[in-house]
This record gives C-alpha cells, sequence and structure tokens, in this order.
C-alpha cells in the first residue's frame, strides 16, 4: 500500500454555520497513486485536526475504517449508474423550493415565506429559546428543525405540540429525531429505519462527489437531499446541472476536470 497526501486550504464566501471562519483546511489522501479520497474536518465537533490524523495513521501504518469506505466510494464512482435526484438550497433561494438555514439571530425568515425550511442550529440553541422561535414563526413552513441544542433529546416531549419534525446529524438512536442527516465523509452507515438526508460535509468539491455516489449506493431518491452546497468556496468547480427545480444530474466532464486538478497537486508520500 502507497499512501500520499496534500493538503489545501478553501477560501469561505458565504456562512457555513455558527462557527464563523473564513478559511476551510483540509487533506487529500491519494491510494497507490489512484483512489483519493477528503478528509475536511471540523474540530468544533471532534473531529481529529489534520496533523493528528497524519500521526496516527504514519504510526500504525494503517488506514482508518472511515478512509477504507471513502476509498472504496471512490472505486464505486467508476462503475456507478447515474441517476438525477432532488436537493434543497443552502441559506437562498436560487434552485430549489426547499431551503436549508443554518441559523443565526439576524435572519429575517419572512424573506423566506412560500418556501419549505430546514433550519439547523448546530446545537446553539436552548429550550427557551426554541420554545420561543416556534411560537413567533409558527406561520413558516418548516420541514424540520435540526439539532436544536444539546439537551433536546431530554425536552422533546415538550415541542410534540408545534407538530415539527426535528432530525440529527449525530447519529443519535432516540425517538425524539425522526429524520437522520447522514454524511458519508465521517458516518459509517445511513440510520436504520429513519428517513436519512444525504449531506455533504463542506468539504472540497471531492467531498460533494462521494456524498453524491453515496446516495447512488444506498440512498432514498424520492427525498431531498444536501449534496450539493454551491459558492461556497472560491474557485470552486460546479459539478451537477440542474435539470429542473430542485432536480439535478451529474456533470461527468467536470468529475473529470475535478480529478485532473487532484491529481496535478503536489503530494507527499505518508505510508
Amino acid at each position: 500500500m502507497e499512501l500520499e497526501y496534500s493538503e489545501y486550504s478553501l477560501d469561505v464566501l458565504n456562512s457555513l454555520n455558527r462557527f464563523e471562519t473564513s478559511v476551510r483546511k483540509g487533506c487529500y489522501f491519494r491510494l497507490n497513486k489512484k483512489y483519493i479520497i477528503d478528509y475536511c474536518p471540523w474540530s468544533q465537533f471532534g473531529d481529529l485536526e489534520i496533523n493528528d490524523i497524519l500521526h496516527r495513521i504514519k504510526t500504525s501504518k494503517t488506514l482508518p475504517k472511515q478512509f477504507e469506505k471513502l476509498f472504496s466510494l471512490d472505486e464505486f464512482g467508476l462503475s456507478v449508474k447515474h441517476q438525477s435526484f432532488f436537493n434543497h438550497d443552502l441559506n437562498k433561494q436560487e434552485f430549489s423550493n426547499y431551503i436549508k438555514i443554518k441559523y443565526k439571530e439576524n435572519i429575517d425568515f419572512n424573506k423566506f415565506l412560500g418556501f419549505t425550511l430546514r433550519i439547523d442550529f448546530n446545537n446553539g440553541s436552548s429550550r427557551d429559546h426554541l420554545h420561543q422561535f416556534l411560537q413567533n414563526n409558527s406561520h413558516l413552513d418548516i420541514d424540520y428543525i435540526e439539532d436544536p441544542y444539546t439537551e433536546f433529546d431530554r425536552d422533546y416531549h415538550e415541542f410534540e405540540k408545534y407538530n415539527i419534525h426535528f432530525a440529527s446529524d449525530r447519529n443519535i438512536s432516540s425517538d425524539s429525531y425522526i429524520i437522520n442527516i447522514y454524511k458519508p465523509s465521517v458516518d459509517s452507515n445511513p440510520a436504520g429505519t429513519k428517513a436519512n438526508i444525504f449531506s455533504s460535509y463542506m468539504g472540497s468539491e471531492l467531498d460533494m462527489y462521494h456524498c453524491y455516489l453515496e446516495l447512488m449506493k444506498k440512498g432514498d431518491l424520492s427525498l431531498r437531499h444536501g449534496v450539493i452546497t454551491r459558492n461556497l468556496f472560491s474557485d470552486q468547480l460546479c459539478l451537477f446541472n440542474q435539470l429542473e427545480k430542485d432536480k439535478f444530474i451529474i456533470n461527468t466532464d467536470m468529475i473529470s476536470k475535478l480529478y485532473d486538478k487532484v491529481h496535478n497537486r503536489q503530494w507527499k508520500k505518508l505510508i
């Protein structure tokens, strides 16, 4: 086994979540000069920093199980049957009737009237704040609330009166969340019987592509997913073509350009 790595930085153009950042730092890994995966951690959510993952791999001379899965996905891309899928928009109203909003205090939710909303608090709310938010915004069409606050599982019966669905991206086994936000970059398998919304991890375009590949392999194509996150970074390649409102198909020519771009980077041997 030959494993190489190449670190990168992404200049952030739009807000990603409640953790403000102007740069996203990640690392590509290349196996036997053929298969490539993306590691773009969120240390705020407990992910290992890049130097730590490099040290762990170099010391153990083995791949993390998640890397093995992602390399297998990259290989699957050679034979994937491409199909169209539905995708929400992120914080904007450009190409979908479904909009995912990363919550901030200064958001004017009235500008999203007429759209179906998925609101992600990234566990930054509280019990009282969530009650107030739902009371003040009963006029909104809310598809689900994602990760409202860390103790929500304890209190969720209080919120049943709002008839709102709740989702989590932490693979939590609980009746309080009926929707699982599944992130192929960091999650091993979709959650059991729950509705699984496939989501990229706000890494490079390769992260989005691998999310798409696992959606093709395991996902429910009747649901609206979060594979595409457009206009987040400077010089971001557009990997998907829009067929109609909410509906997309892969642009295979852009996938070839993506792999040419990444293969032509400077690589360092790790093991």
